[in-house]
C-alpha cells in the first residue's frame, strides 16, 4: 500500500458517520467533555480531504456515460433500455462510440471528479458525483435520480503488459467492473462512498484495454471512485471507440461460431428459427422455460428438432451454455436481432 493510498483511507474513515459521532451508549460526562475537540479534529480532516483528494490518482476521464432504469447489479439494464439491441457484455467486449444511441439517450463524454460533501449533523461525509456527471452530461435533469444504473466506459492505454496488478473502486451503491470484455469484480452492496472501498487484481495488455464500470443506485446519493495502482507514466486513458460495428447477432455468432457450425446444429437451425419467429413461441421462451428445455432437450421435439440434433445438444455442453447465455435469451425476444442472426446463419433473408 503506498503512502497516498494509506492517507486517503484514513481520511475516508475519519469522514464516516461512525467516526464523526463520538457519543457512546455509556453517555458519560467524560464522553461529552471530549466530543468537541474530536469533532473539530474530524472537521479539519474532512475539509483537508476535500482539497487533498483533487491530487489523488483517481481516473477522472473523460469517460463515456449512459444511464438506464433499474438498480439490480446482476440484471442487464442496457438490454432493457435498448430493447435488446445492446447488452452489457456486447458493449464491454466491443466498446461503443460517442453519440451512439440507447433509446432516447446518447453515450456522452464526461469527467467524474472526487467530490465529497459533509453533513456532519446528519450523515457525515458522502459523495454524489455520479448524479453530478449525469446532470452535467444531460443524460438526466433529475438531481436526485434513484433506482438507476450508470455505465462508464474508458480505454486504458498501457505501455506494456502487466500481470496481477491492483484496481480499486468505491461505489454508492452496487458496482460491477469489466475489463476487455470479462467481469473482473462485482459487489452487490448497499452503501455510501467517499473513496476506494474494494480492491481486486487484473491483467493488462500492452496497448488498449477497454474498461467498463456499472454503478447501481438504490436511494439518495450515487457515487463512484476508480483507481489503477500503476505509476502515472505507465498508462494513459482515452475515450473508447467501438472495435467494429458489432451487433448483438454478430456478437453471438462470433462468440459461439464453432458450436453453431456443427452439422447437427446447422441442420436443425432453419426449423428452430422458423418456430422461434412465431410471437406465441417467443412469449413462451422465458429464462425459466429455456432452462427447463436445457435440462430436458427431448422437449425440443415439439419445435420440430430432429433426434440427431437433440442427441447432439444432450452431449454438447457448449450448446447448453449458449442457450443459457442472457445475451442469447435477449436476442430471442427481439425480432430485428433474431432476423439478422438467421440471415447470418443461413445466408438468406428471413421471410415473414
Amino acid at each position: 500500500m503506498n503512502l497516498d493510498h494509506f492517507w486517503r483511507e484514513r481520511q475516508t474513515e475519519s469522514c464516516s458517520p461512525t467516526h464523526l459521532n463520538t457519543t457512546t451508549a455509556a453517555g458519560s460526562a467524560k464522553t461529552t467533555h471530549h466530543r468537541k475537540p474530536i469533532l473539530l479534529a474530524s472537521l479539519f480532516i474532512c475539509f483537508t480531504t476535500l482539497f487533498s483528494f483533487s491530487a489523488a490518482a483517481y481516473i477522472e476521464g473523460p469517460w463515456l456515460w449512459m444511464i438506464a432504469s433499474g438498480n439490480e447489479i446482476n440484471s442487464d439494464q442496457l438490454a432493457g433500455a435498448s430493447k435488446g439491441m445492446l447488452t452489457e457484455s456486447l458493449v464491454a467486449k466491443h466498446g461503443i462510440n460517442e453519440g451512439d444511441r440507447v433509446g432516447n439517450l446518447r453515450w456522452t463524454r464526461g469527467r467524474i471528479f472526487p467530490e465529497i460533501n459533509c453533513l456532519l449533523w446528519q450523515w457525515g461525509c458522502y459523495s454524489d458525483n455520479v448524479n453530478t456527471v449525469v446532470n452535467q452530461t444531460g443524460l438526466s435533469s433529475d438531481t436526485g435520480l434513484d433506482r438507476h444504473s450508470a455505465y462508464a466506459l474508458i480505454n486504458i492505454v498501457s505501455l506494456r503488459s502487466w500481470s496481477n496488478i491492483t484496481m480499486g473502486v468505491g461505489s454508492d451503491d452496487s458496482v460491477k467492473v469489466w475489463l476487455n470484455g470479462e467481469v473482473v469484480h462485482v459487489n452487490d452492496v448497499n452503501r455510501g462512498t467517499t473513496g476506494i472501498q474494494d480492491e481486486f487484481k487484473v491483467n493488462l495488455k500492452a496497448g488498449d484495454n477497454l474498461l467498463m464500470v456499472k454503478v447501481s443506485d438504490n436511494f439518495f446519493n450515487w457515487g463512484l471512485f476508480f483507481e489503477l495502482y500503476l505509476p502515472p507514466n505507465e498508462f494513459s486513458t482515452t475515450l473508447p471507440v467501438a472495435t467494429a460495428e458489432v451487433s448483438l447477432a454478430r456478437h453471438l455468432i462470433e462468440k459461439y461460431g464453432e458450436t453453431l457450425q456443427q452439422p447437427e446444429i446447422q441442420a436443425a437451425m432453419p426449423t428452430l428459427l422458423a418456430e422461434i419467429r412465431k410471437l406465441e413461441i417467443r412469449a413462451f421462451l422465458t429464462p425459466f422455460t429455456i432452462k427447463t428445455v436445457v435440462e430436458n432437450p427431448d422437449l425440443l421435439a415439439q419445435f420440430g428438432v430432429d433426434d440427431d440434433a437433440i442427441t447432439f445438444i444432450k452431449n454438447n455442453p457448449d450448446v447448453k451454455t449458449m442457450l443459457l447465455d442472457p445475451d442469447f435469451q435477449t436476442m430471442l425476444q427481439n425480432s430485428d436481432v433474431l432476423w439478422e442472426f438467421e440471415e447470418l446463419m443461413t445466408g438468406n433473408k428471413p421471410t415473414t
